[in-house]
């Protein structure tokens, strides 16, 4: 009896000593789990970035140490753009003749207007040349100008990177019946934005293709084409952007800051070039001159964006706040001393 009951007693003993070693490793397994739990976490808080999009006049406050909170106000004073659409050279058969070619030439050769939009202006420049045209003038250059600003990180390690740059404003193409080429119709490029990263040409595609007459005489009524966000150009982020894609911290918080970008050898894509011929009522011929951009030299042309950035002055209403602050700090101190004294 007594050598059954020690027995009962050593079984029972062990499973306790087993219970608590199991429950030992699963304290441990807990611990471990929390441990990566808040490293991930950690590891997430630092991959997540604010990015802000900033205009001309906007204040905004990078924050690159996030554990000290040191903050640099800036502010953009200026932003500009410019897309100079390309010009590549080709010679007029038979002649030897040089003639535009890029979107320029595509452009003459389907006789399209080029207008601004939205506050973009559009300047052109023509000459003559003998043999060219019969010595009639064609466009030689087609650039637009207007506003800009960007899409910026503010805080973490990436602080002052160049996310995007926006252009304000955008470009209209119209173009009327020519045999063999085109039907007619017009179109709208607006809310350009560079990817810089993607190297993606965002933007809002708006078309209109005009009424026409089928084969068999009827009236084809007008059609509209619209597409937003729609990745109209592409180019190589590490070959295509010329000049800096993000602040110099340092240099910025002691004086002005300018930063002047060139994005270059645009290329259409697909969705692009069908929102051509679809708005624009592109014949075969028509077409084969858009198409052919890509092949030209500096495909589509560039675009330029100009930014200057200025250390920031704190705003009356960080002052008053910073005053508040003190203030409390202050009557905080003096309470603290009352106390001390009392005692």
């Amino acid at each position: 009896m007594c050598a059954w009951s020690n027995h009962a007693r050593m079984t029972q003993g062990e499973e306790n000593m087993t219970s608590i070693h199991f429950a030992s490793i699963g304290a441990r397994c807990a611990r471990t789990a929390i441990t990566f739990a808040l490293l991930a976490s950690t590891q997430l808080a630092a991959m997540a970035q604010t990015v802000a999009n900033v205009t001309v006049g906007q204040q905004v406050v990078l924050t690159q140490d996030t554990s000290t909170s040191t903050q640099l106000p800036l502010q953009l004073v200026s932003a500009s753009s410019q897309i100079t659409f390309g010009a590549g050279r080709f010679a007029i058969p038979n002649s030897g003749a040089p003639a535009p070619g890029g979107a320029v030439g595509a452009f003459g050769a389907n006789q399209l207007q080029v207008g601004g939009a939205d506050g973009m202006t559009v300047a052109e420049s023509f000459t003559t040349k003998s043999g060219v045209n019969y010595g009639l003038p064609f466009r030689s250059s087609i650039q637009t100008s207007g506003a800009a600003g960007l899409d910026m990180v503010t805080d973490g390690p990436d602080a002052g990177d160049f996310r995007s740059l926006n252009l304000t404003g955008g470009f209209t193409l119209t173009g009327v019946y020519l045999q063999n080429f085109s039907t007619g119709g017009e179109l709208q490029i607006s809310r350009i934005r560079l990817d810089l990263a993607a190297g993606h040409v965002l933007a809002d595609l708006n078309g209109t293709r005009a009424e026409r007459f089928d084969d068999w005489g009827e009236l084809d009524p007008a059609v509209n084409y619209n597409s937003n966000d729609t990745i109209l150009w592409t180019f190589s982020p590490s070959t295509d952007v010329v000049g800096p894609t993000a602040l110099d911290v340092s240099a910025v918080s002691q004086q002005n800051f300018v930063a002047a970008v060139k994005v270059k050898n645009l290329a259409i894509t697909p969705a692009g070039l069908q929102f051509f011929v679809d708005s624009l009522g592109l014949a075969p011929l028509g077409e084969s001159f858009i198409n052919n951009v890509n092949r030209d030299t500096g495909k589509w042309g560039s675009i330029d964006v100009a930014l200057a950035f200025t250390p920031a002055i704190p705003e009356p209403s960080t002052y008053a706040l910073m005053g508040l602050v003190l203030v409390g700090v202050s009557l905080a101190a003096r309470r603290q001393t009352n106390a001390r004294q009392a005692t």
